[in-house]
């Protein structure tokens, strides 16, 4: 039986005065001529994506685009794992941003992506300006350059979350396993007041966002630790419960933590074990 027609996937960096915001950019496209289905698990991030050369289907457990936006803001996944269907030629640009970096550049409530994607034109009206620059841009390069001088005009304006990134800096040295109590305290909030604003400037709340943190940290040890076993890749980020933790990885990465170890996607490593990584 022949193996599925897998996305590659470039990685750049982003410029020095987008680091504050920007966390990565992927350039992602499939072997010539083949399509491609891919289930999304969520990262703990915000997208802005460019889909060009073909199109892209996105299915929710609710919703279907049969043909996404070419230019689209995809939210953070709490209780869905949209599957995404790439035709022949499709390729992607995706802006990934950092956990507060999409609110502080657009100031939109973040739960309002959550679960979903949205039409980039819905967000900023005169993007429609980038839609008629960026398929003259051939070299992907060029088009991270546009997409990157877009975003350069926010900058100057953009709102600052010190609080919320101490938060998420805590969740991340953590590998995702403080308490919520204590972290609240740490932050000098209280519960409610910390819920209200992970949910405002991060797209959901502190608890599920420690989830997807401690997942992908299991996720970065089993691909980088050669000689570490399931079960001390688990333990070594918190996980003292094994039946728990194998729910928590078939319900945020979709597949069985044994089946990822022996067959790792290739979609999956770059989009958590490398987003862990560049988080921790």
């Amino acid at each position: 039986m022949e193996d599925e027609p897998q996305l590659c996937h470039q990685e750049y960096p982003p410029s020095k005065y987008l680091l504050p915001f920007v966390r990565r950019i992927l350039h992602s496209y499939g072997p010539e001529g083949a399509s491609t289905t891919i289930a999304v698990p969520p990262t703990g991030a915000h997208y802005i994506t460019h889909v060009y050369n073909a199109p892209m289907r996105m299915s929710f457990s609710d919703v279907c685009w049969s043909r996404c936006p070419e230019l689209f803001v995809g939210g953070q996944l709490k209780n869905e794992m949209p599957v995404a269907e790439t035709a022949q030629n499709s390729e992607l640009l995706g802006i990934e941003f950092q956990p507060t970096g999409f609110y502080r550049l657009f100031k939109r409530v973040c739960s309002t992506f959550t679960d979903c994607i949205t039409d980039f034109l819905e967000i900023a009206p005169d993007g429609g300006e980038l839609l008629e620059t960026l398929p003259a841009q051939v070299e992907v390069t060029n088009k991270i350059n546009t997409l990157e001088c877009f975003l350069s005009r926010f900058v100057e304006d953009a709102v600052e979350t010190p609080r919320v990134d101490h938060a998420v800096a805590l969740i991340e040295q953590s590998d995702g396993c403080i308490r919520m109590e204590d972290l609240a305290k740490r932050c000098h909030w209280t519960p409610k007041q910390m819920y209200r604003q992970f949910v405002r400037t991060v797209g959901v709340g502190p608890k599920p966002f420690a989830k997807i943190v401690q997942i992908n940290r299991v996720v970065t040890h089993m691909l980088t630790q050669n000689s570490e076993g399931l079960q001390e890749a688990a333990l070594r980020c918190g996980y003292y419960d094994q039946a728990h933790f194998i729910h928590d990885f078939q319900r945020l990465i979709g597949t069985n933590p044994l089946a990822f170890l022996h067959h790792p996607d290739p979609f999956l490593k770059n989009y958590l074990g490398r987003a862990a990584s560049l988080s921790g």
